[in-house]
């Protein structure tokens, strides 16, 4: 997966479902997620000598589901020689999630995952084209969060008079459970295509796979300003010095209405060539006793 630097290393991820391990007292407090009903940000992907191997679009869209508010949060991510897609929808509240989907295509094969998330159940399908798809039920923890929801939840996590927050993530490239311990590095000054941003900074490790992380506040909110996974540099294109400010927005405050980004017709384009909707999944509509 290119967030992982494009080649994946084998992980070993430590196994806490079955376990059933109660997060710990310093665990992490999520503030709700509140943004307008569109949002798209592009990325390029970096190699460790510079080169730029990828380009990667997310998107934030704000929908109705089952008469509940809920957030899709997608990615798309290709260069010649892959193309991966991913969906999250969470609970705007508490961030958890109701499902995720990815679809990987590489080597001419391409790859379906699907994890329904129930009260005290996960629910794991996989599928390869051509293929019968698996099933795998797992045991659930408390207060699990989905990988494909992690950049956009470091922003909201609340650490207090702390350094430290401690998460149970749900690993969808390696489909395990693992707890992830965030540390806040606090402000640092980042160069980015030439210029130097106020930021703040974050390290973690996911399946033994290191991270760091900044967000920069634009247009009154913390976004993701770049994030190394592995080996790799995901690099925020959408940066605007002037609409940047040198700290992020009291935990009380209420985000600044925001009009949302016109997507461009390429973005549009690639998002509709690797993603359709949940119930057009060659997996079929999610086991019963989910929460979409």
């Amino acid at each position: 997966m290119m967030r992982r630097a494009i080649s994946i290393s084998a992980l070993a991820a430590a196994l806490l479902l079955a376990a059933g391990i109660a997060l710990a007292q310093d665990e992490a407090r999520v503030k709700p997620f509140d943004w307008p009903g569109e949002s798209t940000f592009e990325f390029g992907i970096f190699d460790t000598q510079g080169a730029r191997i990828a380009t990667a679009y997310y998107r934030i869209l704000k929908e109705q589901l089952e008469g509940q508010t809920a957030y899709r949060l997608k990615y798309v991510g290709r260069n010649e020689q892959t193309s991966e897609a991913s969906e999250c929808w969470i609970h705007p509240d508490t961030m958890l999630p109701m499902r995720s989907t990815r679809k990987l295509v590489s080597g001419g094969r391409t790859f379906y995952l699907d994890v329904a998330y129930g009260e005290d159940m996960i629910v794991l399908r996989r599928k390869y084209e051509g293929e019968e798809p698996t099933q795998q039920q797992m045991p659930a923890v408390d207060n699990l969060y989905d990988y494909e929801s992690l950049i956009w939840l470091i922003p909201q996590l609340d650490f207090g008079t702390g350094t430290q927050a401690r998460l149970n993530v749900f690993d969808t490239l390696n489909y395990a459970a693992t707890t992830v311990m965030i540390n806040d590095l606090g402000e640092e000054n980042l160069e980015i295509r030439g210029v130097t941003y106020p930021t703040h900074a974050f390290s973690f490790e996911v399946s033994l796979t290191p991270y760091k992380y900044w967000t920069v506040v634009q247009d009154g909110r913390a976004v993701p300003a770049r994030f190394d996974p592995g080996s790799n540099s995901f690099i925020n294109l959408g940066l605007d010095l002037k609409k940047c400010t040198t700290k992020a927005p009291p935990a009380n405050a209420k985000p600044p209405a925001a009009k949302p980004k016109p997507v461009k017709k390429n973005e549009q384009k690639e998002e509709q060539e690797e993603t359709a909707p949940p119930g057009e999944n060659p997996l079929g509509p999610p086991p019963p006793g989910h929460r979409f």
